[in-house]
Order: structure tokens, then sequence, then C-alpha cells
């Protein structure tokens, strides 16, 4: 018979108390703590919807300021809510959408974190539709951090008028976006892979134009597709409306039209990208931007490698520096209206220290008919093109400088004036148009 453990005795106690209690209490690492799932009456693998005792789970943690670890396994699960102070870690936990909607969310909450996780659609959804896999709404601190979303029909991760942090994580198989902020602010997307998506990877949009300041890098992002547009799908990086965001360090490869489109945005850097194999623009700042500055990317095989344009719309103001820009197509296979340019401005532009290289058609290219104004071209590399430096020479275009730039191997001219598409000055010279200033051109080949 064994013998009584004697309460009164305080070390005998508290050992046996801990030896109990260690199935279900654990300390993390970082000396947080954290409860097990199992223990609390979720278990993976079972064939069922585990929704309502994982909710409870998570309650529990919550109200005692501890993570959820989730043993391996998959977890059926359809419209969890997220209670504030949710915290759910899992090493090969799988949370699987067993129906509705949405496999879970959160409204209204705030520090919250999701690590190790993996979220799976398996293919449900409605393709064209606002739903979304994993959804926050008013949310603040929302941190994600090395988890996997795949197979839904609409989006991977939709976050409104939130802050988040979403770090590392995999994004596969989504018929809409992988990861798409609205009216979000000061969130930041880091290191993510978002493979295989409909109509873009990464979206920063805002309902009306305003200040935003989420920072987007260090992303690896291929297989972009468009099922409808011109230009609002098929994007890797699309920032929409949304000031003050940063977009640097992205390999961006394989998309339907632009690698980095920034619509309608107000002080945006776009810096130290790598964009391959983009179907229509690779970086474009369009409409109502201004305040772009676009520098040290490497654009290699685009319809056009930098549109920076819209001066009907007000955009202007922007610097585009130190680029690489080569392989131009001779056409955009998404969109007719592209033409084949390595670089294109429009207003209030300083184009400096580019190189460019095989282009069949302008390897610069400054203003369309009288939409120019106060443009500079200096100090680039120009080479294997039709045309080096292609300027609009119509009747109300304004001041341009072109300057100190080594231009090479032109199979047509080295700086021509245009009438729209139309060129009228196949040697345009220093004093043939008041708005343009020639000067220190090198030409050779």
């Amino acid at each position: 018979m064994s013998r009584p453990i004697p309460i009164d005795n305080p070390k005998i106690a508290r050992r046996h108390f801990l030896a109990a209690a260690s199935a279900a209490v654990i300390v993390v690492p970082k000396g947080a703590l954290a409860l097990d799932g199992a223990s609390l009456g979720v278990v993976g693998d079972t064939g069922r919807d585990v929704t309502a005792q994982l909710e409870d789970a998570i309650r529990q943690a919550a109200g005692r300021g501890a993570s959820l670890q989730l043993d391996a396994g998959d977890y059926l699960v359809s419209d969890l809510k997220l209670p504030t102070g949710a915290r759910i870690a899992g090493n090969g936990a799988r949370l699987i959408l067993s129906g509705g909607d949405m496999l879970l969310s959160a409204e209204d909450q705030r520090d919250i974190q999701l690590s190790d996780l993996s979220f799976d659609g398996k293919g449900q959804g409605r393709r064209g539709t606002e739903t979304t896999l994993v959804g926050f709404r008013n949310c603040e601190n929302v941190v994600i951090e090395n988890c996997g979303f795949a197979d839904f029909e609409s989006n991977g991760l939709y976050a409104e008028t939130s802050s988040i942090n979403v770090t590392d994580c995999l994004f596969s198989g989504f018929g809409e976006t992988g990861l798409h902020l609205q009216d979000c602010r000061l969130s930041q997307l880091r290191g993510n892979r978002v493979l295989k998506s409909g109509n873009g990877a990464i979206r920063v949009w805002r309902f009306e134009k305003g200040f935003d300041g989420t920072i987007v890098t260090n992303n690896q992002i291929s297989g972009v597709g468009s099922d409808s547009g011109n230009g609002q799908n098929g994007n890797g990086i699309n920032v929409f409306q949304a000031d003050g965001v940063v977009v640097s360090n992205n390999v961006i490869q394989d998309c339907d039209f632009s690698a980095i489109r920034a619509n309608t945005t107000r002080d945006t850097i776009i810096s130290n990208n790598q964009c391959h194999d983009c179907r229509e623009v690779a970086i474009f700042s369009e409409f109502a931007f201004t305040g772009s500055v676009i520098a040290n990317n490497v654009i290699d095989k685009a319809a056009t490698g930098i549109s920076i344009t819209n001066l009907d719309d007000e955009g202007h103001l922007a610097t585009c520096t130190g680029n690489v820009v080569r392989n131009i197509l001779p056409s955009s296979p998404t969109n007719p209206d592209t033409y084949p340019v390595g670089i294109y401005v429009e207003a209030e532009i300083a184009v400096t220290g580019n190189v460019v290289e095989d282009v069949p058609g302008l390897c610069i290219g400054a203003g369309w008919g009288p939409y120019l104004r106060n443009v500079l071209i200096a100090n680039n590399v120009l080479r294997r093109g039709q045309v080096g430096v292609g300027v609009s020479v119509v009747d109300g275009s304004g001041a341009v400088q072109i300057t100190n730039n080594l231009i090479a191997d032109m199979s047509q001219s080295g700086i021509a004036g245009f009438e729209w598409d139309k060129m009228v000055a196949p040697d345009l010279k220093s004093g043939d148009y008041a708005h343009v200033t020639l000067g220190g051109n090198t030409f050779s080949g």
C-alpha cells in the first residue's frame, strides 16, 4: 500500500503539485505561460468539428494571460472567434475549414498572436467575393508569425482598420489575394512568401486617401494572375490611396500586370526590389500620386520597365534613380495599350543614374502629347534600343532637360522628338524646341 503524501511538508507537496500540473501548464522559453490544448479538451485528428472546444480553450488561456499550445494534427474549424489576448501556437497543428465562409476571425479585439500554425481552406470559398480564410476588423496589435495559409477561393488574410504584423508566413493558392490590408495603419509585412494568387499577392488599400505607413519588405512573390480589369488585378504588391508606404527588398516574379503598383499614393518609397517577368508595367506610379521615390530596383523582362505617369490626374513629383531595367518585351500579352519603354515619366521627375538595356522601343520616354512638365533626364546609361530618349514636342509640352547621358547602339535615334506615338524629329538638337534643353550627351555604336 502506498504511503499518503504529507501535505504539511511544503517541499514534497510543491513537488507533487508541479508534477501533476505539468501536463496542463507549460513555461515556454521566453518565460510566458502556456497551456496545453489537449489538457483543455482540444485534440486533433478527431474528424469532428472542434470549434466550440477550441474557442473555450482560447478564452481560458487568454483569461490567464497564457498562450494556447496545440499539438500536431488536423483541427476542423469554422467561423472561430478570437478574443482579446488570444495567443495560439502549434508545432504541426493545422486548422482546416470545415464549412462556412471563414476559418477564424476577430473584431474589435487587441493583442492577438498566432504562430507556427497552418490554415487550410481546402479549396472552399467563393471567388470574386470579399470573404477571407482568416480576417481581422478593428483590431490592434495583431501578430502572425511562421504560419501557412492555403487553398481558398477568395482572400487568404484580410485585415481592415487594424494594426497587424505578418512575418515569415507562406500564402499559397488563393483565388483573390494572398494578403489584403484595408484601411490599416503602421503595419508590417516582412519575410513572407506569396505564391499562386488569382488576382493579387499583397494589397495595401484604403477606402479614402490617407496616411497608412505600412512597411512591405523582404517578401517573395510569384504566380500572380488576373481575371479582370486593366491594372487593379494582376499585381504583386498593390498600394492604393495609402500614403507613406515603404516597399523594399522584395523579390517578385511572374505577374500578369505589375510587380509593384502604386495608385493615388503620397510619399511612397519603392526601393531595392527584384522584378522579373511582368506582363505589363513592372513598377507603376500612377493617377493622382505625389512624392514617389523609385530607386535601386532591378527589372528583368517586362512590357514596360517603370512608368511614372498621369499628369492628367495631377500625378507628379518623383525621383527615379539607380534602377537597372533590361529585356523589355515588344508588347504586353495582358494590356494592348502598353508600349515597349524602359522608363516613362511625365511631371516634376528626376531620372538619373539608371541603366537601361535591350528595349524594342524607347529606353526613356518623356511625355505624351502635352503631358510633360519639368523633367530632368541625366547621367543615365542607355544601350540597345530603338530610341535612347524620346521626348514629346507637342505644343504645350513643359520643360525637359536631357544632359550627360551615355547612349549606345540605338537602331533608330539617340534622342528624338515625338508627337504622341509619331517620331517627328529623329535627330533632336538643342534649340530645335524651346522647351527641350540638351547637352553633354555621348553617343556610340
